[in-house]
């Protein structure tokens, strides 16, 4: 099944609000080192509309430190805003029905979408919304504003021990997920060198 911006299978306001704090492991040759960690944030708010806002901030002395924050429409997932600030880096997207426009320090560029999705920084919000007993495989259009693209994420669900456990291709980018009662648990990213990075509680 492809996932579509507001099906109403999901109960897409359901998204709890919260803070959580987890571990980044840095995990080589089989060795783990505690290498810094993530504060994610989720918030209702209004405007006109209902929104949620979800923020992350990673702070490591041995990985690049970084806040990203996303905006999207409460009762459905539409996208409204990525931002990304790593060091004296910033990225921006903004999305304004099918426009989207992308900005990187100071080089804006602007995409035209076919259809309304996703935004990639979404799919760990939407997770927590799943039902893979109902949904064990499925695809989630999203926009991709590294590449400015259009990708389909593929998610896998495994039933593990009071969970689930979700492999996801993001276009070729590979993440393990483990969920409990609604809530991401862990998180696992390979890397290009042979390298493993967890976030756990």
């Amino acid at each position: 099944m492809k996932l579509k911006v507001g099906h109403p299978s999901i109960k897409w306001q359901s998204m709890p609000p919260g803070r959580s704090v987890r571990q980044v492991v840095q995990v080589r040759d089989g060795k783990e080192e505690v290498v810094g960690q993530v504060i994610e944030i989720i918030e209702h708010f209004t405007d006109w509309r209902r929104n949620i806002r979800r923020t992350q901030e990673l702070t490591s002395d041995v990985l690049d430190s970084r806040r990203t924050t996303s905006v999207v429409v409460a009762n459905s997932f539409v996208p409204l805003s990525h931002e990304s600030i790593i060091g004296d880096d910033s990225f921006r997207v903004v999305y304004d029905g099918f426009t989207v426009t992308t900005t990187r320090n100071d080089e804006v560029t602007t995409y035209k979408l076919d259809d309304v999705v996703f935004d990639i920084h979404s799919v760990e919000m939407i997770l927590r919304l799943l039902d893979f007993q109902k949904y064990p495989s499925l695809i989630i259009p999203v926009f991709r504003g590294a590449s400015n693209s259009v990708i389909d994420v593929q998610l896998i669900a495994h039933h593990a021990a009071k969970g689930w456990t979700v492999e996801a291709d993001l276009g070729g980018v590979k993440q393990g997920y483990y969920l409990s009662e609604g809530q991401l648990v862990t998180q696992e990213t390979p890397l290009e060198d042979g390298t493993m990075l967890i976030f756990r509680p």
